[in-house]
């Protein structure tokens, strides 16, 4: 039979837990993309080519991010913050995984790159733009995450073609 003690306990440790997501994600939305921004503007200033043993703590976080925090303040955010938010997890690809960016963006087994490339999608439709609109409309972002990425890049694009022509 459950009594006082272990219903005050549940209580305590569901609290526990709540604060903790609330530390990590931050208290509010605001907080939120601050500490997304904090950990973009961090992986930028890393040095190119950086082994995988230092990018294993922003590894984590960006997975936190993605993956916990964005769904507890998604609605909250407005279609440009979406649309910021997951450029910024593109353009930590591109610093993360280099010329390999689109290989582990693709990759249907991880999670977070998933999310990802799906948010993308989705944010680009929910916008109501055409594939071009989008771009231009981001261009500049972008072209800074896909400068080096040639072939790539374009493989890339075609899957986004292919996605909003059949929409």
């Amino acid at each position: 039979m459950i009594n006082a003690r272990h219903i005050v306990f549940l209580l305590l440790l569901g609290s526990l837990m709540t604060s903790c997501q609330i530390i990590e994600c931050g208290p509010n939305k605001d907080a939120f993309i601050s500490k997304y921004e904090d950990l973009i503007r961090d992986v930028s200033e890393m040095e190119a080519g950086a082994p995988a043993s230092e990018w294993s703590g922003y590894d984590t976080s960006l997975k936190r991010f993605v993956e916990s925090c964005y769904d507890m303040y998604a609605e909250k955010m407005s279609a440009a913050e979406k649309r910021k938010f997951w450029i910024q997890g593109l353009k930590y690809y591109s610093l993360r995984y280099e010329e390999n960016m689109i290989t582990v963006l693709m990759d249907e087994k991880n999670t977070t790159s998933t999310r990802i490339r799906t948010n993308i999608e989705s944010v680009a439709a929910d916008s109501g733009l055409a594939l071009e609109a989008f771009l231009e409309k981001n261009a500049h972002d972008l072209e800074v995450i896909f400068r080096d990425f040639g072939n790539e890049l374009s493989k890339w694009v075609e899957n986004f073609r292919e996605i909003f022509e059949d929409n």
